[in-house]
């Protein structure tokens, strides 16, 4: 019997080191958590693109943006000069910095643009045209526009570079070439041609020289809560000699709720505070 019972366990020893290694391994993982890179603009070949398209889209959401602050302060301190160096490059393009000295290659166009129909907005306002990452925020927006009792008309969103040339012109046409300047920005340098920022406005305001933040509760509303959806005004009252550009209550352009947070945050202008993920 101890003879048998030793050969047995004898086996049985020899059966658990061939199971031990012939049995394969679990492979390492040498992947590496992902990066972000910076997102070079790109240039369109095309320079005209539709302004308005009609239809709906039912299409996933892409993140919204990754903060990464680097801090550099390497941009050129006079930025309110009329000239055309490429933006510098950021992670992001909704977090690019555009500015009198800083534009966009020529013929610049997003690539993910769509109806603003896709956020629930109706009419015209449903017509303009933005990116997509915009429109989960904006269509919260617009439902709480409505539980405000309030009606916000989406006026302009995406601009082409040729359609800024237009707007542009007609600027300088109506109150000269160097208050132009100042009220607009040169096609190239545009915010709305990122397609992430609009011009509101609502029933009964009367125009682009008066203070739709106080002269309309709808202003007052984002002034007050658009930062709560992403939206940040671009230019604020007292903020030209950092923005280059005059008081635009009415202009807002989407950053994602978390850069929106941190901007509020800053007491920065919103230029002064994209510099910051500048190469991010």
């Amino acid at each position: 019997m101890s003879h048998t019972r030793g050969g047995w366990t004898a086996a049985l020893v020899l059966l658990l080191a061939g199971c031990a290694v012939g049995a394969p391994s679990a492979p390492k993982s040498n992947a590496q958590p992902p990066t972000l890179t910076p997102a070079p603009l790109i240039a369109e070949d095309r320079v005209a693109t539709p302004e308005r398209i009609d239809g709906t889209f039912n299409l996933h959401r892409p993140a919204q943006p990754v903060m990464a602050a680097s801090f550099r302060a390497d941009l050129v301190a006079d930025h309110c000069t009329d000239r055309d160096l490429p933006a510098p490059p950021v992670a992001d393009d909704a977090l690019a910095v555009l500015d009198r000295s800083y534009s966009l290659p020529v013929g610049y166009a997003p690539q993910d643009l769509v109806a603003a129909s896709a956020a629930g907005l109706s009419g015209p306002s449903g017509m303009k045209l933005l990116r997509a990452v915009v429109v989960d925020d904006l269509a919260a927006m617009a439902v709480a526009w409505e539980a405000a009792g309030l009606t916000v008309i989406l006026e302009s969103a995406y601009r082409s570079q040729v359609s800024q040339a237009a707007t542009f012109d007609g600027w300088v046409a109506r109150v000269g070439y160097a208050e132009a300047l100042t009220r607009t920005a040169r096609p190239g340098h545009s915010e709305h041609q990122l397609g992430t920022a609009v011009d509101l406005t609502s029933p009964g305001w009367s125009g682009r020289f008066g203070d739709w933040a106080v002269e309309s509760d709808e202003g007052a509303w984002m002034a007050a809560h658009g930062w709560e959806f992403g939206f940040v005004m671009s230019y604020p009252a007292g903020s030209q000699d950092g923005t280059c550009f005059s008081y635009e209550p009415w202009h807002y352009r989407w950053i994602g709720r978390e850069a929106a947070a941190a901007h509020r945050g800053s007491e920065l202008d919103l230029r002064r505070f994209l510099e910051r993920y500048v190469g991010a």
